[in-house]
């Protein structure tokens, strides 16, 4: 009987701490996750019209993830990560490849 007690509360356990990790709902068209464990990624973006909605050079942290606001009606977008950036997301060692009206540089 304490057996039978013992694997229902490791049951319980174990159900708590899956609805714990679930990511909540996605309320934008796109979500960003970064897959890594122990570096920020950051994530540079370049719409049609210029920039889109969100900020440039939005940094994710490890194991997280981010939504990004794409407008309806939007013809053409490009989001691209950044990883080994600056504090501001830039100078990166990988990823620095927007273009030189990015302030990026060619050589990635």
């Amino acid at each position: 009987q304490q057996e039978a007690l013992k694997r229902q509360q490791q049951q319980q356990q174990h159900e708590q701490d899956q609805e714990q990790q679930q990511e909540p709902l996605q309320s934008t068209r796109l979500r960003i996750a970064n897959g890594c464990r122990s570096e920020a990624l950051w994530v540079a973006h370049e719409a049609a019209a210029g920039f889109g909605l969100d900020p440039q050079n939005v940094r994710i942290e490890p194991s997280s993830f981010r939504d990004f606001a794409v407008q309806p009606g939007l013809t053409g977008v490009r989001y691209w990560p950044k990883l080994g950036c600056n504090e501001g997301g830039d100078l990166c060692e990988l990823g620095e490849s927007g273009g030189l009206q990015e302030g990026g540089s060619p050589r990635t």
